[in-house]
């Protein structure tokens, strides 16, 4: 009877030991399961911080984008080309050859006109009649000498350079001519002494449709002294204003 009540209680008290292993082992398993899915919430973290960023780089790159278009928009489209025209003649005693500097309308830009000497020097003069923001419909440059006897000073040389702009975009024009480069040239088989002297005596007209601009005397001079002492040395800016049609 005796032995029948130990072997009773001796199943509850190895059921009970069971029960708090398996207990331990269920905690270890909960316990490793919050660990495993707290891993797992770490390492999406910095797939959320990744996706900031990208909205704020699109943000950023939608800014600058209107900033752009902002400045875009801005920017003067030339006037409409009229049937008018602008033509201008410098003649200046001496040899020497005569570029221009041309302001168009709507721009604070000048683009340069020069002679084709044969150096492959940089000329804008296609800038004005190029593209959808042509200034205007066509552009000639020429020049000629006059260099007969003037060694001898019978008759002084004579650098004349002529300017011919056709249907230009309304508004105010800007002309500046200014000695370009001496004019390599031999007078009679003899060198004449023109790298050290000026052009001088300078005379600008400038006509157009409508006005007559003529600056050849003291009281209205085309430049300093009416002379342009080396190349580089400029005219005064003469404004010519074109009118439509």
């Amino acid at each position: 009877m005796i032995f029948g009540r130990w072997s009773r209680k001796r199943p509850k008290k190895a059921a009970a030991r069971r029960n708090e292993v398996l207990s331990a082992e269920q905690g270890i398993f909960e316990q490793a399961l919050l660990e495993l899915v707290d891993r797992r919430r770490s390492r999406t973290e910095p797939a959320i911080g990744l996706s900031m960023l990208d909205i704020m780089a699109c943000g950023l790159g939608g800014v600058a984008f209107l900033a752009v278009l902002q400045m875009l928009i801005r920017i003067p489209l030339p006037p409409p080309l009229s049937q008018n025209y602008i033509l201008a003649e410098i003649q200046a005693e001496g040899l020497g050859q005569i570029g221009f500097f041309v302001q168009p309308p709507a721009t604070d830009r000048w683009i340069s006109v020069i002679p084709d000497d044969g150096n492959q020097r940089p000329e804008q003069g296609d800038t004005l009649v190029g593209g959808e923001g042509a200034y205007a419909s066509s552009i000639t440059y020429s020049q000629t000498f006059t260099h007969q006897d003037c060694s001898a000073n019978k008759t002084p040389c004579l650098s004349v350079a002529y300017l011919h702009i056709e249907g230009p975009s309304l508004d105010e024009w800007k002309i500046m001519p200014y000695f370009y480069q001496y004019r390599n040239v031999m007078v009679e088989d003899v060198q004449d002494d023109f790298q050290a002297s000026a052009l001088s005596q300078l005379s600008c007209t400038y006509w157009s449709r409508d006005s007559t601009i003529k600056l050849d005397s003291e009281k209205k001079p085309c430049a300093s002294d009416r002379q342009l002492d080396y190349p580089g040395d400029s005219a005064f800016v003469a404004p010519i204003t074109v009118t439509g049609p």
